[in-house]
């Protein structure tokens, strides 16, 4: 059985750039660009994300801060 990766941007980091990748992903710190993920993306409270997000689901916890477009629900390019 294959491992899920997870991957996480910590309260204390700034990224600003492209994110692209297989797995999950957790965002604490802040966020600006794109992130393309066939996992799962987190957006825990007082997180900031600035950009566009695609992933097969978004969550976003109350106090977070998003801004931008949002794709959720695809796989390889076409709805589940």
């Amino acid at each position: 059985m294959a491992q899920t990766s997870n991957s996480f941007v910590g309260p204390d980091h700034i990224f600003e750039g492209t994110i692209t990748g297989e797995g999950n992903l957790r965002v604490a710190g802040h966020l600006k660009g794109k992130l393309a993920v066939d996992g799962d993306v987190t957006i825990d409270p007082g997180a900031v994300v600035d950009g566009e997000v695609k992933a097969a689901s978004v969550t976003v916890a109350p106090g977070a801060h998003m801004r931008g477009s949002v794709e959720f629900g695809w796989t390889q390019g076409t709805p589940e």
